[in-house]
């Protein structure tokens, strides 16, 4: 979603958010308006100044966690198949993968404890979900 479009106000930004919260979606993404020259937007100007659109964005994206943290819980004591990415800096046992509804840049991971395993045979792994996050799934290589 784009907050701050021109001819956004206050009562538009109170709908959006009302549908946010009531439509509970799994995953969002939350965008300022950026005036861009060439575009058929930009004779529309820039009025809703940046703190604004920026404290927008912040209401939308809060409403969503809650939803999100809510939404990846049922996933818990689950085997998901995941595209591992490879090591997670820092953890000599871990690494970092995605499952299928999670697309890269956008939407949370998964955190994966591989008990020693420091190679993979595939790039897909079986991985039982132990526990989850506000945007991101942890689990262990399913055996």
């Amino acid at each position: 979603m784009i907050v701050g479009f021109p001819g956004e106000g206050p009562d538009e930004f109170k709908r959006l958010e009302e549908f946010v919260r009531e439509a509970r979606i799994d995953h969002l993404g939350v965008f300022t308006y950026c005036r861009e020259e060439g575009t058929a937007a930009w004779a529309l100007g820039d009025p809703v100044p940046e703190a604004e659109k920026e404290r927008r964005r912040g209401i939308l994206m809060e409403a969503q966690a809650v939803y999100s943290a809510e939404n990846l819980r049922k996933f818990r004591g689950r085997t998901l198949d995941v595209l591992i990415e490879g090591p997670r800096p820092g953890r000599p046992e871990g690494w970092i993968g995605r499952t299928r509804f999670q697309a890269p840049e956008e939407d949370g991971v998964v955190f994966v404890r591989a008990g020693g395993a420091r190679t993979w045979k595939s790039p897909l792994g079986r991985v039982k979900i132990i526990s989850s996050g506000t945007y991101d799934l942890f689990g262990n290589i399913a055996s």
